[in-house]
């Protein structure tokens, strides 16, 4: 039996739970075969009126109705009610998500529930759905197989249907809705035990989301529960092999006109993170990250502050440089576009594109945004009113007021591109992460290009076009040239007999800036015969407590404070493991504190100090072992640590850190369950050898277990960990990824004397008061 899924590797469930809630026919698409074209596989799903309240139960119930059941129904409840809320859980989050999406982002969650009332409505809608496929010999509610549609639907029935039901109080209730609702009943046990095809699909269908590369965080989420009950299991990944070029990661370089914010910070880390990783790996790595220092807006900015742009530009580059050192940010150069080689590269590019006859001096005019120091199309403009009424035009994307500007300037062919950047993308489906702004992208492109503006009068602090000095070239060649000015251009690079640097592996940004890179960036390469980048990764903006950081609004994040109040790395990890790269990340108080507390203290932290702990190993080494006394439980817990660093650079290499986090910290619980289920304090009082030597195997499993992880989250906490495996004696020689797997650890190898703990909670209502120094007497 097939899963119904597209060719390009979309999330189907996603396109699926769209196309319910928004009552639109599935996407064209969805491969077919001809026979599923013929029996209607695009029927339009059952009528679900109200969208902005929908959800499949009243938010909240679940958890309230199945406390109280278990209590009433010990027997019947007690296993059941995670699995249970975890379902619940899921799909409520997925309804929510994706309504948002749909209704506007205005959706009131606590209102975004059903009434049993409504519950019903859909009950009989489905049933009558079902009874009119079984006229026409269909057995599911599409077509004549089940489809993803079916499984979603079943999930969501779950907490329904499943014992004795959301909304049952007794058992005569059940008759009642198997009476009510029998096509129902029918359809939702069959596809609970028939075969067991509900099994084998889900299997199919959400492993498949989860570990595409572009795969849905929501998926991803699901079938770690389906693992977690047994289900299914997790696919395994080797290592990736090594390249043969040294790899190249970049960010864009940052304006210099304010001071480092959290998107900066985030954007940076993204490649220290990537940077790390490979170095763990032992793979030959470069990193490349710096400041944009010309413009209109410096030019300004200095006038008023009566001091020249190349001061303002290097006291602002300077503070840059000491926020990535307060974060412990390691690169190989930090660029400045006031540095000689690049103004020198920059003219040698503009001259290959002249020479190429690809740039003109025409009359440019257009709505023009001093914010983004870029003009807007028409499409991209939004005509709305000042606070005084007047109506002005804004940027859809920035949101900066635009400026009607006409002037003469040189231009860049653009518009000659649209085809090839079109061949590129079709070529390379994979480009840009996430996979949907590829789709905006390419949308993008074939709405048309206008040629570009690449030069302005008005500004006198910039790089004077050649054999033009009253133009000075415009910020995306100047600013996109800095790529080019660390790694050479390759041909050269390959004549003074060296491996070329170029073009990047991993091109780093925040979505505002993504169309400059994926549109106007690959159009110059392609324009120079260059070779394009490997992967443009492109992640969301920070928002705080749900609101978008602002000044005005009085929620400026401010980085320091934080770092100060929870730590450095405690942060490093929050950034990572709160956000996707497809959506925005939420920082809140709450949310660090949870993140500090229960995973990083109690979780990991308490894992560590049972790993050192003198009471259970009181020489504080490595214990002698056995190494074919193993049981089924050992086995487990070391495939599992075997297996994790595979995981983990699959999901790093596709910038999905919160995924090789979770994969982590899955191990790190496992271990932690262990501990409790294996008891090595009850091995410890006893004086028999064979349960010595049990204790021996417990302690140097674990061991092994928080070398690994504290390996593997370098890169993400590099002081703490580096501190844990000092900790635990660890040579630096099994500092990588390649020693990554159980056993290397060689008996009588000792802990050294430090055993701080690496965590320290944090406790919001704690006032911690100053001691006053005593005074002389």
């Amino acid at each position: 039996m097939q899963i119904e899924t597209d060719p390009n590797n979309t999330i189907t469930l996603k396109v699926a739970l769209i196309s319910l809630f928004n009552k639109q026919k599935l996407p064209k698409y969805v491969k077919l075969t001809s026979e599923q074209k013929k029996i209607g596989l695009f029927r339009t799903f059952p009528n679900l009126t109200n969208r902005k309240t929908l959800n499949f139960s009243t938010n909240g119930s679940i958890t309230k109705y199945l406390s109280f059941s278990t209590k009433l129904y010990p027997a019947k409840y007690g296993n059941k009610i995670e699995e249970y809320i975890a379902l619940n859980t899921y799909f409520e989050s997925v309804c929510i998500e994706y309504l948002k999406k749909i209704c506007g982002t205005d959706l009131d969650e606590k209102k975004c529930s059903f009434s049993k009332k409504k519950v019903n409505e859909i009950l009989s809608s489905l049933e009558s759905t079902l009874l009119k496929n079984q006229k026409e010999n269909q057995k599911y509610l599409i077509c004549e197989q089940i489809t993803v549609i079916d499984l979603i639907w079943w999930c969501s029935l779950y907490a329904i249907f499943s014992e004795q039901g959301l909304f049952l109080k007794a058992p005569e209730d059940k008759k009642e809705i198997i009476k009510n609702y029998s096509n129902l009943y029918e359809w939702f046990q069959g596809l609970f035990s028939t075969d067991k095809n509900l099994t084998q699909l889900l299997k199919q269908s959400l492993e498949y989301a989860k570990f595409d590369t572009t795969g849905d965080d929501f998926l991803y989420d699901y079938i770690n529960r389906l693992v977690l009950f047994g289900h299914c299991e997790k696919p395994k990944y080797q290592l990736t092999e090594k390249p043969e070029k040294t790899v190249y990661i970049t960010t864009p370089i940052y304006y210099v006109n304010g001071v480092p914010h959290i998107g900066h910070i985030f954007t940076t880390l993204l490649g220290d993170i990537l940077y790390r990783w490979h170095k763990l790996r032992n793979i030959p790595v470069k990193y490349l990250t710096g400041t944009d220092e010309h413009g209109i807006k410096i030019q300004q900015t200095a006038a008023k502050l009566k001091i020249t742009p190349k001061q303002l530009a290097d006291q602002n580059s300077s503070s840059f440089k000491k926020s990535f050192k307060d974060f412990n940010i390691t690169y190989d150069r930090f660029i400045r576009t006031t540095d000689e080689d690049h103004e020198e590269m920059v003219v040698k590019v503009w001259k290959k594109l002249d020479q190429a006859g690809l740039i003109y001096k025409g009359k440019f005019e257009g709505w023009y945004s001093v914010g983004d120091e870029t003009y807007v199309v028409d499409r991209d403009i939004e005509i709305t009113s000042d606070k005084d009424g007047n109506e002005i035009r804004i940027s859809k994307e920035s949101g900066h007021v635009l400026k009607w500007t006409t002037e003469e300037n040189y231009l860049f062919k653009l518009s000659e591109f649209q085809e090839p950047l079109l061949n590129w993308f079709e070529k390379n489906p994979k480009v840009i992460s996430p996979s949907f702004r590829q789709k905006e992208i390419v949308d993008f492109v074939k709405g048309g290009l206008n040629d570009l503006s690449i030069s302005r009068t008005a500004v006198s602090w910039g790089i004077p076009v050649p054999d033009d000095p009253n133009h000075t070239i415009y910020v995306w060649i100047d600013a996109l040239t800095n790529y080019l000015t660390y790694a050479g251009i390759p041909e050269e690079v390959k004549e003074r007999g060296e491996m070329p640097l170029f073009p990047p592996e991993y091109q780093l940004m925040g979505k505002d800036i993504l169309k400059f890179h994926s549109v106007y960036w690959p159009a110059f390469l392609m324009a120079m015969g260059l070779p394009l980048p490997k992967k443009i990764i492109a992640h969301g903006w920070w928002t705080k407590d749900k609101k978008k950081i602002s000044k005005s609004l009085g929620n400026a994040f401010e980085i320091s404070e934080v770092v100060e109040k929870f730590g450095l790395d405690p942060l490093r990890y929050f950034l990572f493991r709160e956000s996707t790269l497809g959506a925005d990340g939420d920082y809140s108080e709450n949310a660090m504190t949870s993140r500090l507390n229960n995973d990083l203290a109690d979780t990991f932290g308490n894992l560590v100090i049972r790993s050192t702990s003198q009471s259970l190993n009181p020489k504080r080494c490595v214990p002698e072992i056995d190494m074919d006394s193993f049981t089924k439980e050992d086995n487990a817990l070391i495939s599992m640590l075997n297996d994790l660093r595979g995981v983990t650079d699959h999901f790093i290499l596709n910038c999905q850190f919160n995924k090789a986090l979770t994969e982590i910290f899955d191990l790190i619980k496992a271990c932690n369950k262990y501990v409790v289920e294996q008891k090595p304090w009850v091995y410890k009082k006893s004086k028999k050898d064979e349960d010595q030597k049990r204790l021996s195997i417990i302690l140097y499993t674990i061991i092994e277990v928080v070398r690994v992880v504290g390996t593997l989250l370098l890169p993400f906490m590099p002081e703490t960990c580096e501190r844990l495996l000092n900790q635990l004696g660890v040579k630096p020689e099994l500092w990588n990824v390649d020693s990554c797997v159980f056993g290397l650890r060689k008996a009588g190898e000792p802990f050294s004397q430090d055993t701080s703990i690496l965590f320290k909670k944090y406790e919001p209502n704690k006032v911690y008061k100053k001691k006053n120094p005593k005074k002389k007497k």
